[in-house]
């Protein structure tokens, strides 16, 4: 309700059936936010034709308001610039996007067009490799870090007339563009290629129609300007001078005869006996363009080695992507052949050595690091010779993958049966030192069966830059052929850096005539995985029947079986993947969700989904454990379904156990991980407690400078504490205690205050 100039009495200004009236705009009104930005008698600054007051108004989600018919016709209107552009949709004011829920549809579809055209854009900055040029990557560039911002900057997109759809048409800075820059652009002479069937030119069944290549219209060249959504030229044909000669601007129309542009020697000769055909002369242009385009050019006589219209017709040449592909595949073949003949000759080398290594030697530990290891035996051809890597040899392989270090042996499958492992720790500094490890052993190649020989939790045993440790093995009365190490929590450091700087191991090695190796690994396997599952039952029961107990839950790859959500979701593997939020196991809650959006229940979910808040400030996702606690080492987040934008850039991972005081544990900001829709990544969390209660905050706008927060999951590893929770007695944050002492102290002051001055009214009554 708004003060009326012609009387006393208030009357709405809102629009009908509005959930939300448009607040109170008179600058005296005692109820007036000090948010509102906008008086009642000032005029709407998209008509400036009345004051606020005197039609329907609307108030915008930035607090500026105006006649909603204004905003309406300001929507329908669209774009006036040939190329697609939304800041006709933006605030005249403060240019953010508009925002209404009166306009919600209307919005709707802008936004839905604005996410597709960021999205190609993206896509073309990201092929034609520009995400490095210099307006991205300097921190004094007017796009440092925005290659959305960037990409819409430097790229043209035009809506087909016909299918309504955008398209890439070419860079917005275009030369050719500049010449004359007055004239104006029929829309309906924008089609885009798809509606255009240019021959030979189909959609790709993987990449689309945005990455097809063409021929230059006027030569036999590869185009590398495509202007005006109509027309591609070559470097020589788009100069200026040039191309204002073979076709008028913006609609692309050629401005010669067929017969006076320059042909491909491919095709002289076809077209001059087409003209001298007597019919020829009686044929209309039209059946003459059309007659001439059905010759083809001699692919043995023309440049590009295609056979193609005459010069002055569109014609494709397919998808790029699918040509690199193609490319990359053949240099990978090249690669590999490369390769495999490096490592006959390497195995030429050394099958004289590996050969008279007898099956069961034993190599034995006197102490770290010695002359007594297996890979310092490969390294030196048996003590043959001086050491060498035996890495470069071919006898081993080591790869670094993250938080994974592996070892495998390659040539003459042998086996190794451990007695010993020894680690050095890295030269940089005495910190970052392993804690918290496992080292597994895998008998075949395929990565997908690991044994743990041994597990480290908060081992001490390195200290110092380059020093070295070695630790016995279980003897589980089998070989293997590869050997890795993995950590599962934090260094000495708190971090997770994996440092190492050495890796040797002791034992018995063996030659392939070990017939029972596969067998006797599958049996110590299935054993140990047995005896997993039998903890994860116990687990369940101490959860089942209220008992205090604690399990650790490590990370492997991103949404693996074994997290702690997969864990509730299936009672440890013990039924069928439910849901943990729709079994009651976890309770889920959100700032808000778009109308859109799947059930929040897909943030627990195995699926990728369009899960997706409101853009508003600070939104939020999280997790509610109940009556269990967590300590993540690890936490892994997936982006929705829609949009490879709106990616999370700028956000934080929240703790609390009563939902009121939160503690950050880990800050993101302009994190990368997430590129894609679907995309997983994992992060490491450093240990600040245990809690009951864990989410995600939005503190910046996303890849799409948006404020909605976009996560169709997330999972956690680490420490799942069974506990009866009782906010005040089991926090296991210290400044929750303190905070929780505070307030208890605070209110027993309170108490004792009241009671003092009741019994001071006491005495005085008497």
């Amino acid at each position: 309700d708004n003060n009326n100039n012609d009387n006393n009495n208030k009357r709405c200004i809102g629009v009908r059936n509005e959930e939300t009236c448009c607040p109170c705009l008179a600058k005296d009104c005692p109820s007036r936010s000090p948010d509102i930005k906008t008086v009642i008698d000032e005029p709407c600054a998209i008509c400036l034709a009345g004051a606020l007051g005197q039609a329907p108004t609307i108030m915008l989600s930035c607090k500026h308001a105006f006649h909603f018919e204004c905003v309406q016709k300001k929507l329908d209107m669209s774009w006036q610039t040939p190329f697609i552009s939304f800041e006709y949709a933006t605030c005249p004011l403060c240019k953010e996007p508009i925002n209404h829920e009166s306009l919600s549809e209307k919005c709707d579809e802008v936004r839905l067009l604005e996410n597709t055209v960021r999205q190609m854009a993206l896509q073309r900055l990201r092929y034609e490799e520009r995400q490095s040029d210099n307006d991205v990557v300097d921190p004094k560039g007017k796009f440092y870090n925005d290659e959305i911002g960037y990409a819409d900057h430097i790229y043209a997109f035009f809506q087909c007339f016909q299918c309504k759809k955008p398209y890439f048409g070419g860079a917005k800075e275009c030369k050719a563009q500049d010449e004359e820059e007055n004239n104006q652009v029929e829309k309906k002479d924008l089609i885009c290629n798809k509606c255009q069937k240019i021959e030979s030119v189909d959609e790709c069944k993987e990449h689309g129609a945005d990455y097809l290549a063409y021929k230059c219209r006027y030569c036999c060249t590869m185009s590398v300007f495509h202007c005006w959504g109509k027309v591609h030229f070559c470097r020589e044909c788009h100069e200026p001078g040039v191309w204002d000669k073979l076709c008028t601007y913006s609609t692309g129309k050629n401005k010669q005869a067929l017969i006076e542009y320059k042909q491909c020697p491919g095709l002289k000769k076809a077209l001059v006996d087409l003209m001298k055909d007597p019919s020829w002369n009686n044929l209309t242009l039209e059946e003459q363009e059309k007659k001439a385009y059905e010759t083809r050019a001699d692919p043995d006589l023309c440049s590009l080695r295609v056979r193609h219209p005459p010069n002055g017709f569109e014609f494709g040449l397919g998808c790029t992507l699918c040509a690199d592909k193609k490319s990359d595949e053949e240099n990978r073949k090249n690669k590999a052949k490369v390769e495999q003949e490096m490592r006959e000759r390497l195995k030429h080398l050394m099958s004289g050595f590996l050969s008279k290594v007898q099956s069961g030697t034993k190599f034995v530990h006197h102490h770290p690091m010695d002359e007594n290891g297996i890979l310092y035996f490969f390294g030196t051809c048996g003590l043959t010779k001086s050491y060498d890597n035996p890495g470069t040899l071919g006898c081993a392989l080591c790869h670094q993958a993250r938080g994974v270090l592996l070892v495998l042996c390659r040539f003459c499958r042998k086996y190794v049966k451990p007695t010993h492992y020894t680690l050095r720790h890295y030269l940089s500094w005495d910190t970052e030192c392993l804690r918290n490890w496992v080292i597994e052993v895998e008998e075949s190649l395929d990565g997908e069966k690991w044994l743990v020989l041994r597990q480290h939790n908060n081992d001490q045993a390195l200290n110092a830059k380059g020093q070295s440790y070695t630790w016995a093995l279980h003897d589980y009365g089998c070989a293997f052929r590869r050997f890795r190490i993995k950590q599962t929590g934090p260094n000495n450091n708190n971090h997770y850096f994996l440092a190492c700087s050495g890796f040797e191991v002791y034992g018995t090695l063996y030659k392939d005539d070990t017939s029972d190796v596969e067998d006797n690994f599958l049996k110590a396997f299935n054993e140990q995985q047995k005896m997993k599952k039998l903890s994860l039952v116990k687990f369940c029961q101490m959860m089942d029947n209220g008992q205090q107990g604690v399990y650790h839950f490590t990370y492997d790859q991103d949404f693996d079986d074994n997290g702690i959500l997969w864990f509730l979701a299936t009672r440890g593997g013990q039924k069928e993947w439910t849901n943990p939020a729709l079994a009651d196991e976890v309770a889920l809650a959100a700032s808000s969700l778009v109308k859109d959006s799947d059930p929040l229940h897909h943030l627990v979910g195995r699926e990728t989904v369009r899960l997706v808040t409101k853009p508003e400030d600070n939104a939020w996702m999280q997790v509610d454990f109940k009556d269990k606690l967590i300590q993540p080492s690890y936490y892994t987040l997936r982006h929705y379904s829609s949009w490879d934008t709106e990616c999370l850039r700028n956000w934080i991972l929240q703790a609390s156990n009563d939902g009121v005081h939160w503690v950050t544990v880990k800050k993101h900001e302009d994190d990368q991980g997430l590129n894609e829709k679907g995309a997983t990544h994992t992060w490491p969390v450093q240990g600040r407690g245990a809690y009951r209660i864990w989410r995600i905050k939005q503190t910046g706008l996303n890849s799409n400078k948006h404020k909605y927060l976009a996560c169709s999951g997330i999972e956690f590893y680490g420490q799942l504490y069974l506990t009866k929770f009782d906010a005040l007695q089991t926090a296991l944050n210290k400044t929750e205690c303190e905070n929780t002492w505070k307030s208890l102290v605070g209110m027993i002051c309170i108490i004792n205050r009241f009671a003092e001055k009741k019994k001071k009214k006491k005495k005085k009554i008497l």
